[in-house]
């Protein structure tokens, strides 16, 4: 199979760290349907979305969110924020 001509790469937030809001789950279904459609490779970030929000941060806080997106899709799946 030939390499793909570009590289698709589509950031999301993960979590929004609200009770009933958004969540893991719902990103790593939204990004399996991305990549269905030609993503290359999903970045994952979190927070910042609801004003109300507590987020606990330190060192690679945010690579569990991207581990379980990469479980559920199987897609090639980065994270930010605090990587050591």
């Amino acid at each position: 199979e030939a390499a793909p001509s570009r590289v698709i790469a589509v950031r999301f937030s993960a979590t929004d760290w609200a009770d009933g809001g958004w969540g893991v789950e719902e990103t790593a279904t939204v990004a399996a349907w991305v990549g269905e459609r030609g993503a290359s490779v999903i970045d994952i970030s979190t927070g910042g979305l609801v004003a109300h929000q507590r987020i606990t941060t330190g060192p690679g806080y945010q690579v569990p969110f991207a581990a379980t997106v990469r479980e559920r899709t199987g897609l090639l799946v980065t994270a930010v924020g605090e990587i050591l």
